[in-house]
């Protein structure tokens, strides 16, 4: 074993015998030794078997059966070439492997329609603007099949709502189809890396010929799915190619749009607001919505669905999961956090963990899976791949030669998973950015090996999401005595740029002791910022003004009453602390798209993004008053931009 190229943890005698005597037969047929690993095969064995009264051993055992069950169902995920490979060896487009993609077993469409209950459709109405309305699994399934030629269905939402899984389960509906179109499954992710070392022509005519074999220059109706769509201009080409490889067929295109990755995109890409595929025609549009876990007859319906159709053996009802869920403390459910949560059960003790350090976990699960044993570095580094990736103006340098080896991973295999993991991610190496730079023997070291310019990260105000991150992380004591020391060290320097960033990590504290040594942090930086005759006029006065404000919210945060009471007479008196507020708030709560998860403002006095959101809706009040409607204007003046802050409204 030790001259394979292979790694291992432990060789079993018991399969090794069974394999001996299969492999005496001529021929010797296929087979696969399924383990159920629970204990270390040491004298500790039996402290294993005691822990949880054969807790490890039950989840090993479920891990074998759902071995064997997924075995069963889909052969291809173990080395059936076949399937695996399609025709020509072009590798199947869909990941049932990816976190709420795995459909199996044979769903009935009334499953379907429980899974994705969270499917709305956005009908427009003569003078009483635009309303949203439920629209079943069912429903489109058969304006689809209705539509085998010429069609352009949409279908819309952010990351983890169920786009692909929806994509697959109508899929898998129309085979089912008495008579019904031919179909193919794209993504168009996988499809522009191909094509950009070849022809994009060349990559999709394989593609098809692996579905649909026979079709290309026949007449026959053909229904495709695209999924990975992001609205960039890089996937125009692919559309444009698909459709004059298919001009015969006259195909109809079912497309899965992300918009929270377009968002993204068009910040630091400089994209038209609207994307392109907003522009094209569409027999019908829907937008797979994120779910409440206050909304128990929808989310109960939702993951009961998804329990059915994925193939999960799972003993828990729908309503034991959504209860667990929302003692994590996830404010919404969607297809992903719900697949993650059925993964992990077992895997894990969820008692005393918060949504941040469930996600944290899970994607420490994944990375095991994927990658083997680990070290908490190497994870920690992937974490860092993603806050690179989210605040390139962080970004200084390569970094360490171990940092491209997790960006490579981090672009492969988990830069396209949704926000809540994107932020879990960013938090997680902020507390370890911060823990470093705490330590003497590695603070120096730190901004160097992760290419990260210190000066910035330390004067960066993240979003709402990634601080409430950070601040579920702080639940561990060890991590919050890491964090509150560098923040102790920030604070140290009263540097203006950075003062903010330190009262802010201080008013994330979470334990009484946290909350003390945060206290006497804010009575040291109040000598400062509460005396105006020790801030002269200057360049800096901007970054005082914020930390001054920081200081009001990180008191108010940690109970103290009478700076959330000054904080709310400095925004009634002062004009500018007004503007300050209302700009800030807009980009803190992502009431506009903004940067995506960091908080970058203009500070001077004269008025900021909110001045800028005043033109905007001036702009569209007054198109929707000449136009003669009163829906659109209702609308305006009921939307989240006019309660961006609690003070402003």
């Amino acid at each position: 074993m030790k001259n394979a190229d292979r790694n291992y943890v432990a060789a079993d005698m018991e399969s090794g015998l069974i394999a001996d005597g299969l492999l005496t037969l001529t021929p010797a047929p296929p087979f696969y030794a399924i383990r159920a690993i629970s204990d270390p095969a040491t004298t500790k064995k039996p402290e294993y078997d005691a822990i949880g009264d054969g807790l490890i051993r039950r989840w090993a055992m479920s891990n074998a059966l759902d071995t064997v069950k997924l075995l069963i169902a889909e052969p291809s995920l173990f080395g059936d070439e076949r399937k695996l490979s399609g025709v020509g060896g072009v590798p199947e487009d869909y990941s049932p492997e990816y976190p709420g993609q795995r459909i199996l077993g044979a769903p009935s469409t009334s499953d379907f329609d429980d899974r994705f209950s969270n499917m709305r459709v956005t009908v427009s109405k003569r003078d009483h603007g635009e309303t949203v309305l439920p629209v079943r699994f069912s429903k489109l399934l058969s304006e689809i099949l209705e539509k085998p030629r010429a069609g352009s269905f949409l279908v819309q939402g952010r990351g983890g709502g169920g786009k692909t899984a929806l994509l697959r389960a109508l899929q898998l509906s129309v085979n089912d189809a008495r008579e019904g179109p031919k179909t193919v499954f794209l993504d168009a992710r996988k499809i522009i890396k191909e094509a950009a070392s070849g022809d994009a022509a060349s990559v999709l005519r394989r593609r098809v010929d692996r579905d649909a074999p026979g079709l290309i220059d026949t007449k026959d109706n053909v229904i495709v799915f695209l999924d990975g769509l992001i609205g960039t201009d890089s996937e125009r080409p692919i559309i444009e190619a698909l459709s004059q490889l298919l001009a015969r067929n006259e195909p109809t295109l079912v497309l899965a749009f992300g918009l929270d990755h377009y968002e993204l995109q068009a910040d630091s890409n400089d994209y038209p607001p609207t994307p392109y595929l907003h522009n094209r025609k569409h027999d019908r549009t829907v937008d797979l919505k994120a779910i409440s876990v206050n909304d128990d007859a929808l989310a109960t319906a939702v993951i009961g669905g998804i329990v059915r159709t994925s193939g999960t053996s799972t003993s828990e009802s729908p309503e034991a999961i959504l209860a667990a869920l929302r003692a994590l403390g996830f404010l919404y459910l969607n297809h992903f956090v719900v697949s993650i949560y059925l993964h992990n059960a077992g895997k894990m003790a969820f008692e005393g963990k918060n949504s941040s350090a469930f996600v944290i976990q899970s994607m420490q699960n994944l990375y095991g899976d994927l990658y083997g044993r680990f070290t908490s570095r190497q994870f920690n580094l992937l974490c860092v791949a993603a806050l690179r990736s989210y605040c390139r103006i962080l970004v200084r340098s390569a970094g360490s030669p171990e940092l491209a080896t997790a960006h490579d991973r981090y672009e492969s295999d988990f830069a396209l998973f949704p926000r809540i993991v994107q932020t879990a991610l960013i938090a997680k190496a902020v507390v370890y950015i911060l823990g470093e730079f705490n330590n003497p023997k590695s603070s120096s070291a730190i901004f160097k090996s992760t290419g990260i310019n210190e000066e910035l990260f330390l004067s960066l105000v993240f979003g709402n999401d990634v601080n409430s991150a950070v601040k579920d992380l702080m639940a561990d004591q060890r991590v919050e005595d890491a964090v509150l020391s560098a923040a102790h060290k920030i604070s140290d320097t009263l540097e203006p740029a950075s003062l903010s960033y330190a009262l802010y990590l201080f008013g994330r504290a979470r334990s009484e002791r946290g909350r003390l040594r945060a206290e006497k942090a804010f009575d040291t930086a109040a000598q400062v910022l509460l005396d105006p005759g020790t801030i002269s006029p200057s360049e800096q006065t901007k970054f005082w003004r914020l930390a001054r404000r920081s200081l009001y919210i990180s008191r108010s945060l940690n109970g103290d009453k009478k700076a959330t009471d000054s904080y709310i007479a400095a925004v009634i008196s002062d004009p500018s602390e007004d503007r300050l507020n209302r700009s800030f708030h807009l980009e803190y709560y992502r009431d506009h798209n903004a940067t995506g998860v960091t908080v970058a403002l203009d500070h001077e006095d004269r008025g900021g993004n909110w001045r800028r959101t005043r033109q905007l809706l001036g702009r569209r009040i007054e198109a929707a008053i000449s136009s003669g409607t009163t829906g659109e204007y209702d609308r305006i003046c009921h939307s989240d931009v006019f309660f961006a802050s609690p003070v402003s409204s």
